[in-house]
Parts: C-alpha cells; structure tokens; sequence
C-alpha cells in the first residue's frame, strides 16, 4: 500500500515474449488487430482459435480433394464412369 503522497508503485509488467511473439504471428496473418502487449487476453484467443478453425478446415478441404481424386481414379481404372462424367455424357445427349 502506498504512503500518503507517494503514488503507489506500478505493477511489474506481466508481458510474456512467447505471447508477443505469437500476437505478432497472429497479426502479420490478419487474425489479431489487438496492442502487441504480451498478455493472453480475449483477443489473442479469440485470434488462436480462429486461425486454428482456419487451418482445420484447410486440412479437411485437401483431405476432400484428395478424397475425390483418389475416388475418381478408382472409377476411371474400374471403368466406370464419374457421378460428373455422366451428367456430362446427359447433358449431350438432351442436346442433340
């Protein structure tokens, strides 16, 4: 507690360099618009757990993808024709 006339002293700084360093990350991304201030606040998860929620769907889209690939070579090898290679092979027939 401070004395009377002398204003109390000011809290060490509970700045993190590890949270600076991530804030920096998180805004050079465009996750994080907050102060580069050190402190795990509202902010910066709010900027972790959208970047993470980015990222996963970035991994389930490629996973998709290659999903679709992989299906559409196992077809083509089979013979048998695409879901996209018959409504092609419909659409040509309608336009005759």
């Amino acid at each position: 507690m401070a004395s009377k006339g002398k204003p109390a002293a000011a809290p060490k700084s509970t700045a993190d360099p590890i949270v600076e360093q991530l804030q920096r990350q998180l805004k050079q991304e465009g996750f994080y618009a907050g102060e580069i201030d050190g402190r795990m606040g509202d902010s910066t998860k709010a900027a972790v757990e959208a970047r993470d929620a980015k990222k996963e769907q970035e991994r389930k889209d490629q996973a998709d993808a290659e999903t679709r690939e992989l299906r559409k070579k196992e077809l083509e090898q089979s013979g048998k024709k695409t879901d996209a290679d018959a409504a092609e092979a419909a659409r040509r027939t309608k336009a005759r």
